[in-house]
């Protein structure tokens, strides 16, 4: 074998070998994520302003010296949890928009009981939502509200 084929050989065996320690060393650190306790989510300081059944609306406590006057309702999607806005201080939606003076409602949903197997679209788009909208104009004393819906909240 000649000094050049020897040459390429262990430029390729150095290749492979550091293919095959980047895959165990992701393995190894997948295992360690997987089996780390979860991480706390949905920090930022709020109330229950409203409940009913699985629905909860929040109200969360301003961050900023001056708010808008004219609050913000997050509308979720019935099959996802709030805490995707407000994953991590420093990774928040929510934070973010309260250090910059919104006032935030959100409604969140958990996935329906059995005693609510009777649900309809129009219970969720004729009752639940205009019942949070009223509680939000009282809290805020604020006859206009914005909402965003996100996505199966778009949607309502």
């Amino acid at each position: 074998m000649s000094d050049q084929e020897q040459t390429k050989d262990e430029g390729l065996q150095a290749q492979v070998n550091g293919f095959v320690e980047k895959t165990i060393s992701r393995s190894q650190r997948s295992f360690e994520i997987a089996t780390a306790p979860p991480q706390p989510v949905g920090l930022s300081p709020k109330d229950v302003l409203y409940s009913r059944g699985t629905l909860r609306l929040y109200h969360y406590h301003s961050q900023a010296d001056e708010v808008y006057r004219i609050p913000l309702l997050l509308v979720m999607a019935t099959t996802n949890k709030a805490f995707v806005f407000d994953l991590a201080p420093g990774q928040s939606m929510i934070e973010f928009l309260l250090q910059r003076g919104f006032d935030i409602y959100v409604i969140d949903w958990a996935a329906p009981g059995p005693d609510e197997r009777g649900l309809t679209l129009k219970d969720y788009t004729q009752d639940f939502i205009p019942t949070c909208i009223s509680k939000v104009q009282q809290d805020s004393g604020e006859d206009d509200i914005n909402i965003i819906g996100y996505c199966m909240g778009g949607v309502l």
